[in-house]
């Protein structure tokens, strides 16, 4: 008779705390668990490995992301990296997945390695390392939404390019990838010319509720463009400082939240510039809060 493994992908989050527990994604729940949990899942040297990396983890809690898969169920799916983007998108936080480990349990055997090398993830604001407490009445419904596989392919390379600038710790490009971010999701193949006009103007009337706050909008996306500019044509990066990217990951991440939620009426991108182009400051033809 064969005999039964049992399987469990784990995912440890880095500053993880209790704003987090209970959350789910994806088939994995989000626990807070002791080095009891752990014992029955890794062995004894896992387990010292894990806390020789958490040495500041005084109550030796863990906060992790996890699935118990079936026995021949296979484990594909890249759940740090969509974790990371839509807990990123809705919160800057200082909470990400640092490693993950692969327990498995047969006849009190157990065996599993311990990796890491997964990226480390950057919030935007540097200075901020105590977060404002994430409502998870508020996030739970868009982590059900979130569908990295369903989404289209502007709309993944968007989110793909905002996964780059997550990890980057130079200020100068994390700032050109959210530039490009926006760029993939405002501007069409036919906008060869007068771009930083046509990228503001969208964005300005995408997300501007009034005319006032479009006409703002529409000038902090141009200054942003031209810092853009004046980077990558001429070196020049006086002008692209921690609070001037904290201020352009707000739209971003604002942008990328609603794109996701309106993914049903934002799914032809043709079709949406379009109508951006067509329209005037303050029509908020997509209703964006």
């Amino acid at each position: 008779m064969e005999e039964k493994f049992e399987r469990m992908r784990m995912y440890f989050l880095e500053n993880g705390d209790e704003t987090l527990e209970g959350l789910e994604f994806q088939g994995y729940k989000l626990l807070k668990v002791n080095e009891d949990w752990l014992s029955y899942w890794l062995p004894a040297n896992e387990i010292e490995w894990l806390k020789s990396r958490d040495r500041g983890n005084i109550k030796k809690q863990w906060f992790i992301l996890c699935k118990e898969l079936e026995q021949n169920e296979p484990d594909l799916f890249d759940i740090q990296k969509s974790f990371n983007i839509a807990l990123h998108i809705y919160y800057d936080t200082n909470a990400f997945i640092k490693f993950t480990v692969l327990g498995r349990r047969k006849n009190n055997i157990i065996s599993g390695p311990a990796g890491d090398g997964l990226p480390d993830i950057l919030q935007f604001d540097r200075y901020n390392t105590k977060n404002s407490p994430i409502e998870k009445d508020k996030l739970q419904p868009f982590l059900n939404i979130y569908n990295y596989i369903n989404l289209n392919i502007f709309l993944k390379t968007a989110l793909d390019t905002f996964y780059l600038c997550l990890q980057s710790d130079n200020i100068n490009l994390r700032f050109i990838l959210l530039i490009i971010t926006l760029e993939i999701l405002f501007l069409s193949k036919d906008d060869k010319y007068r771009k930083t006009k046509k990228l503001s103007h969208n964005i300005a009337v995408f997300l501007g509720k009034t005319e006032f706050d479009s006409n703002e909008i529409n000038e902090n996306i141009i200054n942003f463009y031209n810092y853009r500019s004046q980077f990558i044509h001429a070196g020049n990066s006086v002008n692209i400082k921690e609070d001037t990217l904290y201020e352009l990951s707000e739209y971003v991440r604002k942008i990328l939240k609603c794109m996701i939620i309106k993914t049903d009426i934002l799914n032809d991108k043709e079709a949406y510039i379009k109508v951006l182009n067509e329209s005037a400051f303050g029509d908020n033809p997509y209703h964006i809060e």
